[in-house]
């Protein structure tokens, strides 16, 4: 019988995470908070935005470094956690780290990126929050660097392809702005976040941030924004109080089990497909560029085994081969 999970089932489970995750930084000193629609859920719910079906914290780089140095002996045995620096093949184009739980199983809206790490259970995303320029083009500048190598790393990713140099550099870059700006008055979102625009990022005065306090989430006091106000007008605008009147009930996942399953090995051998089809997308261009170039008797030959190429690539593409 298949398992039925509501939006209410995965909001408990990740509730549960959190507080697991709210013991460890509690007893290594490490600051963190809520952040975006939990933020937002715990000021205007105390607790859960009744759709939301994902858990965002955030913490400072320093606190990030301490987690990273805690968890492989701290977290229990029912997770794991993935972020690039304790595993190559994860994923930089987004969340800095995932908390995940093991033996459960999530499929997510945005399917840009395969998860190469081993688990897709469901998680919690932790963001880290840099020290950025005080003068906003600088800010910019920076956010572009990264914005551009986004697509290059996601190409390649796309290709069954592990980008390290350029996924290093990406990583690299968020680490050196924060280091550079240590003593600006202002915070800002990691540079990994490529998915806002840049003229727009979000940045807060270290004081809206800094000494954070306590709000009731889900009846229990967890650490938010010294001005939360602040925070969730930057993210939401003025009337973050209002409720969205036409939302259409999808958030981040198309599926969700919370027992052990394997439909992870199924979206893998997809990801192989798709992998192979991209490929073989690529190469039947190469060929038809190369057949336009030499423009001669040979070249209508060339150009039909470029089309054959990239009819299988469709057909992989779209699940017609097996």
């Amino acid at each position: 019988m298949e398992e039925v999970v509501t939006v209410r089932d995965l909001q408990e489970a990740l509730l549960e995470m959190l507080l697991d995750i709210d013991k460890i930084c509690k007893k290594h000193d490490i600051k963190y908070f809520l952040s975006s629609g939990t933020l937002l859920g715990a000021k205007r719910e105390h607790g859960f935005i009744p759709w939301d079906d994902d858990l965002d914290i955030e913490m400072l780089r320093s606190d990030y470094e301490k987690l990273l140095a805690v968890l492989p002996t701290e977290l229990g045995s029912e997770y794991t956690f993935e972020c690039f620096e304790v595993n190559k093949k994860a994923l930089v184009t987004g969340p800095n780290m995932k908390i995940k739980k093991k033996n459960t199983y999530i499929k997510e809206v945005n399917q840009q990126l395969f998860n190469k790490c081993g688990c897709n259970g469901i998680f919690i995303d932790i963001f880290i929050l840099n020290h950025v320029a005080e003068k906003k083009y600088v800010d910019v500048c920076y956010r572009m660097i990264n914005i551009i190598l986004m697509p290059i790393i996601i190409f390649f990713e796309n290709l069954n392809i592990n980008p390290i140099i350029l996924k290093k550099a990406y990583v690299a870059l968020d680490k050196y702005y924060d280091k550079r700006y240590k003593n600006s008055k202002y915070l800002g979102g990691t540079l990994a976040w490529t998915f806002k625009n840049p003229l727009k990022a979000f940045r807060y005065l270290y004081t809206d941030i800094i000494p954070l306090t306590t709000l009731k989430f889900e009846s229990y006091d967890l650490p938010v924004p010294a001005n939360t106000h602040n925070y969730l007008v930057n993210h939401y605008g003025k009337d973050y109080m209002v409720p969205k009147k036409h939302f259409n009930g999808q958030q981040h996942a198309l599926a969700v089990c919370l027992k052990s399953t394997g439909q992870a090995k199924l979206d893998y051998k997809n990801y192989i497909r798709r992998a192979w089809a991209f490929r073989l997308l690529l190469i039947s261009i190469i060929i038809f560029i190369i057949a336009l170039v030499l423009f001669d008797e040979m070249s209508f030959k060339i150009a039909g085994i470029a089309l054959i190429i990239s009819a299988i690539s469709l057909l992989l593409l779209f699940n017609k081969i097996n």
